[in-house]
């Protein structure tokens, strides 16, 4: 299969969010990984509900450990965040 790129384009890159050919620079990291800038991967299902029983399965240890404690001093941490990110708009 000599000639066909192994990694698929989806016809938009980094440098050309419009559209276009989708051709972007490579990059080479150690060991010979090559990744095409570019080239974005969406968020497959199969990630999306790992992702969510994960995030579940902290709050049920959390509320089994510490009756949601630690949820709250960083939903409140959060929520500073937000007030002081509003201050700077």
């Amino acid at each position: 299969l000599r000639g066909v790129d192994p990694i698929p384009r989806l016809g938009h890159s980094l440098f050309d969010p419009l559209g276009g050919t989708g051709d972007a620079p490579d990059v080479v990291l150690t060991f010979g990984i090559r990744v095409r800038c570019g080239v974005r991967a969406g968020m497959t299902n199969s990630i999306a509900i790992g992702l969510a029983i994960f995030i579940l399965a902290l709050l049920a240890l959390d509320w089994q450990l510490a009756g949601f404690d630690n949820s709250l001093f960083l939903a409140r941490k959060f929520n500073e965040l937000l007030e002081w990110i509003a201050f700077w708009r």
